[in-house]
């Protein structure tokens, strides 16, 4: 068997949406040239659709109820307080993929990629991804960040720009960034000469929120005037990206593996909807009786929210200062102080809650929660199926149209060890609307038109594989973002571990290559392997 090495590359919210047109059109060559000479097809993301859960259940292979991330964000242990806590890469309660080859003695290096920090011990070299404090050590080993610095010089862990407000000068910075990861790349792959590399570019995900109003005519946020000043900057971006891959593609040769994949995708959003002040209108959470929260919640009601303030911030080009830059935290203590907030809930008579970034719902249980007031059982059950038929009722007064997909039970999509720790309902939005639980209350209509993002994530992302023993333009269906690991293990040669969700993508081999005649091999206790591995890694070192 020849020791297969294998690059990924990670393109935070790419979309067959946009790359098929641009490739048809003739835009976007190295991505027509990867989907000739290899498979290609929508990858399947987590639900919800989002950064995290998604990145962690590819590195782990595993659905959330086995890793136990399910938002960027976890509720504060015994309290209201809400995003929080930044879960750490720790907090991943399974092997990562660079964890276990790491132990098989394969050399590693993985840049940038989402829910890294802090970096973990791995053989090889890791640079942590987002959310990284600024001025924080994010290199494995330590000493790795210095020799970035002379390398490659100045290195942006994320994105330094503060606005959006112009477009030219976003694209400058994303792609600056993009080209810092790609110098690091051609380092790391010709002077390390790793088994294994994977880098994730975040830039697709931030041009596409911030970019979408210029390709989308009903898009709230679309101005006729910036598009004909700065034309299609989201194509540029993608133009760009196209270059680097080329740029990457030139390092391969024919034996290494190549996938090119995104964690979701993403389409325009047009309307976000504050699922807070939904269950505020449908009893189900309630506001305290205090002079000064009623006040706070009159106010609201007449213009004084965070969506407005983030309004004048974006006008004066600092809303980014206000995001990037200051901490959940932070921001959560100034929206509690100065605004109607999850604060002014009372919590003794709240039966649900909204929380995180995404479309999930916490009931308020007795005994779990702080103040739990629904009772464990029947009474739990009946909120829910409550809430879970208000939810799916739930139209958009202006046009009519259905907010929702679909609504899930917890456990109707997640199953393991950590099912406890996900929020008790999971709904998914229809086209152009987004989801709004990450600070209570940051508008005061139920559905209101976008003010920030003019792009929202998407079910499905991409897939594109090539290389020797894959098959040359084919189009897949059915992969799942948990099948990328168990792959990545079978096409390295190595024992995938029993747990993992996702599946071998057999599909993707040519019938007569080493990858589809060989069996897949399992293992079912990873730690006694661990273990096995570490000491003899010890002895070799030794």
């Amino acid at each position: 068997m020849k020791n297969r090495r294998v690059m990924v590359i990670g393109l935070d919210g790419a979309t067959f949406n946009l790359i098929k047109p641009w490739v048809k059109e003739g835009k976007l060559p190295t991505f027509k040239k990867l989907m000739q000479k290899g498979v290609y097809g929508n990858l399947k993301s987590t639900i919800p659709w989002a950064t995290i859960p998604a990145w962690p259940s590819f590195a782990t292979g595993c659905n959330p109820g086995k890793h136990s991330f399910y938002d960027f964000f976890k509720e504060k242990k015994d309290s209201y307080d809400l995003t929080v806590e930044l879960q750490p890469s720790k907090a991943v309660k399974q092997p990562t993929l660079w964890e276990i080859l790491s132990w098989h003695k394969k050399k590693v290096a993985v840049i940038n990629v989402p829910a890294t920090y802090p970096p973990t011990k791995i053989n090889g070299y890791m640079v942590t991804g987002m959310f990284t404090p600024s001025g924080a050590k994010f290199t494995y080993p330590p000493e790795f960040e210095e020799e970035i610095r002379k390398k490659i010089g100045r290195y942006n862990v994320f994105f330094s720009s503060l606005s959006s407000k112009n477009p030219e000068s976003l694209l400058e910075d994303l792609m600056d960034t993009l080209d810092q990861r790609v110098r690091l790349v051609k380092y790391l792959w010709d002077e390390k000469s790793p088994d294994f590399l994977m880098m994730v570019d975040n830039g697709t995900d931030r041009a596409e929120h911030e970019l979408w109003k210029f390709i989308d005519p009903m898009n709230p946020l679309y101005n006729p005037r910036n598009v004909e000043k700065y034309g299609n900057p989201l194509l540029k971006y993608y133009q760009y990206v196209d270059q680097k891959l080329q740029e990457i593609l030139n390092l391969l040769d024919e034996e290494t593996i190549l996938i090119v994949m995104s964690d979701h995708g993403q389409s325009s959003l047009r309307k976000f909807v504050n699922l807070n002040l939904f269950l505020i209108e449908e009893g189900f959470m309630v506001i305290k009786s205090k002079i000064f929260s009623k006040l706070k919640f009159f106010l609201f009601n007449h213009g004084l929210t965070p969506s407005n303030l983030y309004r004048f911030l974006k006008k004066i080009g600092i809303e980014r200062l206000a995001t990037d830059r200051v901490s959940p935290a932070k921001r959560l203590l100034i929206l509690n102080r100065f605004f109607f907030s999850t604060s002014d809930i009372e919590w003794s008579k709240t039966k649900a809650f909204a929380s995180g970034v995404t479309g999930a719902i916490t009931l308020n249980v007795k005994g779990r929660q702080p103040i739990g007031v629904v009772n464990p059982g029947t009474e739990y059950e009946s909120v829910r199926e409550e809430i879970i038929n208000k939810l799916s009722e739930l139209k958009d007064p202006e046009t009519g149209d259905y907010v929702v997909r679909k609504v899930y039970k917890r456990e109707e999509i997640y199953e393991g060890p950590y099912l406890n720790q996900a929020p008790d309902i999971i709904a998914t939005p229809n086209d152009y609307y987004e989801f709004f639980g990450m600070h209570g209350f940051s508008f005061n209509k139920v559905i209101d038109y976008t003010f920030a993002n003019s792009g929202e994530h998407t079910l499905n992302g991409i897939f594109i594989a090539v290389g020797e023993g894959i098959k040359r333009g084919v189009e897949i269906e059915g992969a799942n973002i948990i099948d990328l690991a168990p792959t990545i293990l079978h096409i390295m040669n190595l024992p995938i571990p029993i747990h993992m969700d996702g599946k071998v993508l057999k599909e993707i081999f040519e019938e007569d290559s080493e990858f589809y005649l060989r069996e897949y091999r399992y293992t079912s206790n990873l730690n006694k392997e661990k273990e096995k591995i570490k000491k003899a890694m010890d002895a070799l070192k030794k």
